[in-house]
């Protein structure tokens, strides 16, 4: 790798550190994911370092990430993971639930270097070239009424390093799961960089929640990579609640592979101080027949930012596509702001797409309307910002996260 061409950055200090980070670490890691890790790393040289101008990153500066252009702070490695017991088929919940490692009878290894070898993401690329374990969990099928249940608990990152948690799901036709996504830390002391790569493949008529829960952790750098594919007749829901971060982002990828396969989202985003959250998504109808609709809900207090840059593309001869797309956001602060840029890419003509934002205070005229019911000022107030919430939070299935997505709602 050091003798290979420079990658293409303005700054020749940030090249040379990160080849020495990398190759450090490459060097201490399992050796059983390096192909994995020169994958990601070779696919970032092509790319280079993305700037403000890239399109993936209009709302969200990614000096701070890569350390570019004297960006502080720029995250060292965090010290690789002990090693796991590799037991082959080592069950973690009911209905046979598994996890798997390269040499149980699936090439898991030539998976993940495929997979690196085509990402567009630059900072999921980043993140997988400093990854040194991947869990890879299969779901059987197991009759309509079973559910199988995965938790994902992202790993602890020292102070002053990053750390990815890679986690790869494939659940079979027909069968049903819920996948939830645990808060990247629980006190949010740490200042650190944690990372989530998810990536997700649903069988012919699966059926899948996605749930996530994040709390605004102080001073932690929260990213996440999630991408789905899904096939025939299958049924995507995701329920996230977020509350930012020091800088937080989120690049979410679909792809309805499959006719008549669908997904839902509901995101919910309540950020305060200075809080940063920004969400990347690309939803991709390859398929006739198939729907999508999400819905985001931002409240934004005190100085914070939220961004929303969503895409769908309907690939030709996708007809029968039905999309909604629709971003609102709440101002509540003298110094926050949002931003929306909802996209439509169609090269098909039988489809039905929608989509918009809205970005505003609470209306005058609903505070007026409970003010003469007889509330306070204070009780009105909270009342249209817990209703402004209170749908996406319903939509969260039973259990801990929605509770954690419950209490972020507050004066």
């Amino acid at each position: 790798m050091a003798n290979g061409p420079a990658l293409g950055w303005n700054c020749r200090a940030v090249d040379a550190r990160l080849r020495e980070a990398f190759e450090a670490f490459d060097a201490a890691a399992d050796p059983e994911w390096s192909p994995v890790r020169q994958a990601a790393f070779g696919r970032l040289r092509e790319l280079g370092i993305p700037t403000a101008r890239h399109e993936a990153f209009t709302y969200a500066n990614p000096a701070p990430w890569f350390g570019s252009a004297g960006a502080e702070p720029f995250f060292a490695p965090a010290p690789p993971s002990a090693p796991r017991d590799r037991s082959p088929a080592l069950p973690v919940c009911p209905n046979a639930l598994c996890m798997r490692f390269p040499g149980d009878g699936e090439n898991l290894l030539e998976e993940e270097v495929l997979r690196a070898e085509a990402l567009t993401d630059p900072l999921e690329l980043l993140a997988l070239s400093f990854a040194d374990d991947f869990l890879h969990v299969t779901v059987p099928s197991a009759g309509d009424e079973a559910l199988a249940r995965i938790v994902v608990a992202p790993l602890p990152a020292p102070e002053g390093r990053r750390r990815t948690t890679a986690v790869r799901v494939k659940i079979a036709p027909s069968a049903r799961a819920e996948l939830d996504v645990l808060p990247a830390a629980a006190d949010g002391d740490s200042d650190s960089w944690r990372h989530l790569s998810l990536f997700v493949e649903l069988g012919a008529g699966a059926r899948l929640d996605l749930v996530r829960a994040q709390p605004a952790p102080r001073d932690l750098v929260v990213t996440s990579s999630v991408a789905v594919r899904q096939a025939e007749g299958s049924v995507l829901r995701v329920r996230e609640a977020d509350g930012g971060g020091r800088l937080a982002r989120e690049h979410l990828e679909i792809h309805l592979d499959g006719p008549g396969a669908r997904c839902d989202l509901r995101s919910l985003a309540v950020l305060r101080g200075e809080s940063e959250l920004h969400r990347h998504v690309e939803v991709f109808h390859h398929a006739p027949a198939c729907s999508s609709d999400q819905l985001y809900r931002q409240i934004l207090f005190d100085s914070s930012f939220a961004s929303v840059d969503g895409t769908v593309r309907v690939d030709r001869g996708a007809d029968g596509t039905e999309s909604n797309q629709l971003v609102r956001s709440l101002l509540l602060g003298e110094n926050c702001a949002a931003a929306g840029k909802p996209q439509l890419l169609i090269h098909a003509d039988d489809v039905q797409c929608d989509h918009g934002a809205t970005h505003g205070p609470i209306e005058e005229s609903e505070l007026f309307y409970l003010l003469s019911r007889g509330l306070s000022p204070d009780e009105a107030r909270l009342a249209l910002i817990r209703g402004f919430a209170q749908e996406m939070v319903d939509a969260f299935p039973e259990g801990e996260l929605k509770t954690v997505a419950g209490t972020q709602v507050r004066p």
